[in-house]
């Protein structure tokens, strides 16, 4: 099965949920293409994830989002973000994962290449409404 690449207008349209996308983004940087994923255990195939993926001159990162909740692994620490309980994990220096919910959405984002602070990273997300 090949995951569709859509467009954010597209994406929103396909999923049963608001997506929340980050009001703050580093210079240069944007939504780049939606990967939707169908929940393969229900009948009607609905779209229950999408993975969004930002890019930019230095940086490219994803945000998950999920009305099913996303697991992570690895040692985590509890932060909070945006008033929400959230878990982040430092991987490496500027390698990082945050997890949280949001009105029974799920939320995973992660960095990708580029120049990455633990503060930098946390105020992209700290700006989604």
């Amino acid at each position: 099965m090949t995951l569709p690449r859509v467009s954010l207008e597209e994406a929103q349209q396909r999923v049963q949920f608001a997506l929340r996308l980050p009001k703050t983004l580093p210079e240069g940087t944007a939504a780049v293409s939606v990967l939707l994923m169908p929940d393969i255990a229900c009948p009607d195939r609905r779209i229950d994830v999408a993975d969004l993926f930002f890019a930019g001159p230095d940086l490219s990162f994803s945000i998950m989002e999920s009305d099913r909740g996303i697991g992570t692994g690895g040692a985590v620490d509890q932060i909070e973000l945006n008033g929400e309980k959230a878990q982040i994990v430092r991987y490496g220096p500027g390698d990082l994962s945050v997890d949280w919910q949001h009105n029974g959405v799920a939320f995973s984002a992660r960095t990708g290449p580029g120049e990455w602070t633990e503060q930098r990273f946390l105020q992209i997300l700290e700006s989604m409404p």
